[in-house]
């Protein structure tokens, strides 16, 4: 897998799983794909994850989304600082680059977010 690429909905949703088992979860940063959304809809059921989503419009009121968003000027900024600090790869150049392309590419899956329950969006 390249750095900075989307981890294979698969694998993200089988580590979750196993990790999160009968608990209530709170996804920080998934899922960033609508094969990620997709993938968990077809795994997880009732009640070890509530959630709606305008692919099978399943009725939940606990799924609701939070985005925050930020200029990319001010991400790459942040990511550059804390890549100073840390050794992760995926803070690279060509990694924030190739990451911002595919979060560029995402504007279904926040459309799709925005209308499948509670969606607000916060502001730097």
């Amino acid at each position: 897998m390249l750095i900075g690429s989307i981890v294979p909905a698969e694998l993200m949703i089988n580590l979750l799983v196993r990790e999160a088992q009968g608990s209530t979860w709170l996804l920080n940063g998934f899922p960033r794909s609508l094969d990620q959304l997709s993938t968990l809809e077809e795994h997880v059921t009732m009640p070890t994850l509530c959630m709606t989503s305008c692919l099978h419009f399943k009725v939940c009121r606990s799924y609701s989304t939070l985005f925050l968003s930020c200029p990319e000027a001010v991400v790459i900024s942040r990511l550059e600082t804390r890549a100073l600090t840390s050794e992760r790869p995926d803070d690279k150049k060509h990694a924030i680059s190739l990451r911002l392309a595919l979060f560029r590419n995402e504007e279904k899956l926040r459309e799709c977010l925005k209308q499948c329950g509670p969606f607000r969006e916060v502001s730097q």
